[in-house]
């Protein structure tokens, strides 16, 4: 009788050894992801939590695709962009994350643009905006443009993109401002000949000297400039950014 009592005792003490142990590696692998959170280079709250463990799935999925985008699609719709030519409307657009899309469009417009008006302003494929502009104005090809002026919009689109604090309609008048800018000094930029024909080459048959037309890059042959409805504005270059 003894015996069996021991066994028991036994059997008891490894159970509630084993439930002790479990418990202590629960609370302390809790603990370690609360600190990890509170760590100041990872998010105080993660993504989607609480949500169903199908949808966490698809959250992850599409964050994973974001580093094989190539291209940037349309963020607003021709009904909403047509919203920013009335200007008494346009101070009144909500929620305020259209402002930080109507930039965005605006930005991809603009490589359109200078691309369509030099084709050696063209963008790369893995290069982001910032470091487009950056090679463009280092290459001299923008006449009157100032690092200044350049530093200010590329700001003012990395806080509409990528930054987390509030971007308003000032935010947006001086972005407009300063895209009128840039788009009057190309525009008074002289264009540069994409195919540039070689002097010495004049002797050749006139065969010869034709080119085709079928490997000349497409280009855009007009482009209607948006309007600058914040010009009635006073609004100050500086921002908090």
């Amino acid at each position: 009788m003894g015996n069996q009592l021991s066994g028991i005792a036994i059997i008891l003490f490894i159970g509630l050894g084993s439930l002790t142990f479990i418990l202590l590696f629960i609370f302390a692998k809790r603990q370690i992801t609360r600190f990890a959170l509170k760590n100041r280079h990872r998010p105080h709250y993660p993504i989607g939590a609480g949500s169903s463990k199908s949808l966490c799935k698809e959250i992850e999925r599409r964050l994973d695709v974001i580093d094989y985008i190539r291209c940037e699609p349309t963020q607003l719709s021709a009904e909403m962009k047509l919203l920013f030519q009335d200007e008494n409307l346009v101070s009144q657009l909500s929620p305020l994350h259209i402002y930080r899309m109507k930039v965005v469009d605006d930005v991809n417009e603009l490589c359109k643009f200078l691309k369509a008006e030099n084709i050696t302003r063209s963008r790369h494929i893995l290069e982001n905006v910032m470091q487009y502009f950056v090679r463009l104005h280092k290459n001299n090809l923008f006449r009157n443009l100032s690092i200044q002026v350049l530093y200010k919009f590329l700001k003012l689109y990395e806080h509409a993109r990528y930054q987390p604090e509030e971007f308003t309609y000032d935010h947006y008048c001086q972005f407009s401002e300063l895209l009128q800018i840039i788009k009057d000094d190309v525009t008074q930029t002289p264009r540069k000949p994409e195919n540039p024909v070689n002097i010495s080459k004049a002797t050749h048959s006139e065969e010869s000297e034709r080119v085709d037309e079928s490997s000349k890059p497409l280009l855009i042959k007009s482009y209607s400039p948006v309007s600058n409805h914040c010009s009635s504005r006073k609004v100050t270059h500086e921002t908090a950014v």
